[in-house]
């Protein structure tokens, strides 16, 4: 799990030290130029309107002046030709040359902690984001996250609006194992270049040590559409991949399947055309019977529910509904994010450490930042409606309806990822339930 790093015993590094006191001397500097300019500057408008300068400028001062933690003002701080340009607006009115002199310092002492601990202004503020204390960490990750989907879709040569990944958990027919459902997927699909194949759908089904010990037999949920192993769908091959061809454009897309390393097994989209005119919605859905057990076991003591991101989109949502009391009584609360007794999390790792470890997340296996958040969104298929996903109530009413489960009885969790990172896996994971003597 994440490790908890106290602020009062943590070890501040180098560049953290210098990037809080070269910061906090430029804020202070900054405000005291501030405050000795003539009038009354309180907003960004009135330094605006005093030095005759463009808004956003006026905004970024404002924003380092005005930040309650040094770290969090770093991305605000001009650039050497805006500051200059600041410092001489500041200059012409009667402001003491000191003021001006030491501001002019403070900031030419940035640039040199700049050039020493990251050499370019992006790096310091990524570096800088990540820092305890900093408020701005979120808008940054933001910023590289959506950079990183422009440049992969270039070099991929394919991207989607919306990747989903929702799992249904659901007690099965044998006592004290469960049933998964599976609705995976992409809105918005397109090919950038005709040559360009990629992987739409991956499955797999392991214990915490990487090691399959379950003979995994999927079931399609649409009626139509022939055993995965089969590949059969009304005559046609689909080669292992379930489409739930209602919610799928149309023409239905074509696949292959592709076996990998670790017992994954993917499911690769072939054909299709290029650009807007082209772009698809394949939605795919299959249901595992008694495939783990609900409670604790030597090699299986957690749930991880993975979303891997192998295809560049604009917005992942990856949703787990659950039973309500498979895994203990709902009464109370047993985490901030929802009912019941279980305290679902979410952690983002390095896709391709946890595959080379063939486990599911392995101890060591490196986290990524940005770390994403877990809502609890309430009960019932009516709570899953986001315009990231047209009719999403819709498709999990039919896979409710196909398994005769009671749809108004699962409890959703979501985890919403703008511009989630390439080769990432996205993991909703809880603890199991120690096994009740009742049932040993």
């Amino acid at each position: 799990m994440n490790p908890i790093i106290e602020p009062a015993t943590r070890e501040r590094s180098t560049f953290e030290e210098e990037a809080s006191a070269v910061l906090t001397r430029l804020r202070m500097a900054l405000s005291q130029l501030v405050e000795a300019l003539p009038g009354h500057i309180d907003r960004a408008t009135d330094l605006q309107r005093t030095l005759k300068l463009d808004a956003n400028l006026c905004w970024r001062v404002f924003k380092v002046t005005g930040a309650a933690n040094p770290l969090s003002a770093g991305r605000h701080v001009l650039g050497p030709t805006s500051m200059k340009r600041f410092l001489r607006a500041v200059a012409r009115h009667d402001v003491p040359a000191e003021l001006v002199e030491a501001a002019s310092d403070a900031a030419a002492a940035f640039e040199e902690v700049i050039g020493r601990h990251a050499g370019d202004r992006a790096t310091f503020d990524s570096m800088v984001s990540t820092l305890h204390g900093c408020q701005a960490n979120d808008q940054i990750d933001l910023t590289h996250k959506r950079a990183g989907f422009r440049s992969n879709k270039h070099v991929c040569g394919v991207h989607a609006k919306t990747q989903l990944n929702c799992c249904l958990l659901h007690p099965a027919a044998e006592p004290g194992m469960l049933d998964i459902a599976t609705l995976r997927g992409a809105v918005g699909l397109q090919r950038m270049r005709p040559d360009a194949r990629w992987i739409v759908a991956e499955a797999r089904t392991a214990d915490d040590d990487g090691v399959v010990r379950r003979q995994v037999n999927r079931e399609p949920l649409d009626p139509g559409v022939g055993a995965p192993d089969t590949g059969v769908v009304g005559g046609e091959t689909m080669h292992g991949v379930s489409p739930l061809r209602a919610f799928c454009s149309e023409p239905l897309p074509k696949f292959r399947t592709v076996a990998a390393q670790g017992g994954f097994v993917l499911g690769e989209l072939v054909g299709n055309g290029v650009g807007n005119t082209s772009a698809i919605t394949c939605i795919t859905g299959d249901v595992i019977r008694s495939v783990a057990s609900c409670y604790r076991e030597e090699h299986n003591r957690c749930a991880d529910l993975v979303a891997g991101v192998h295809t560049p989109c604009r917005v992942l949502i990856h949703d787990l509904l659950i039973f309500k009391g498979m895994f203990g009584p709902t009464s109370g609360f047993g985490s901030t994010s929802g009912p019941g007794s279980i305290s679902p999390e979410v952690y983002v790792y390095d896709d391709y450490w946890r595959k080379v470890s063939r486990g599911a997340t392995p101890p060591g296996t490196p986290m990524l930042t940005p770390q994403e958040t877990l809502s609890y969104l309430g009960s019932g298929p009516s709570v899953l409606h986001t315009p990231d996903v047209p009719r999403y109530g819709e498709m999990a009413r039919y896979v409710f309806d196909r398994l005769g489960w009671d749809g108004e009885h699962f409890d959703v969790y979501r985890c919403r990822v703008e511009y989630p990172v390439m080769h990432s896996a996205v993991v909703i994971r809880f603890a199991l339930p120690e096994r009740p003597p009742q049932t040993a």
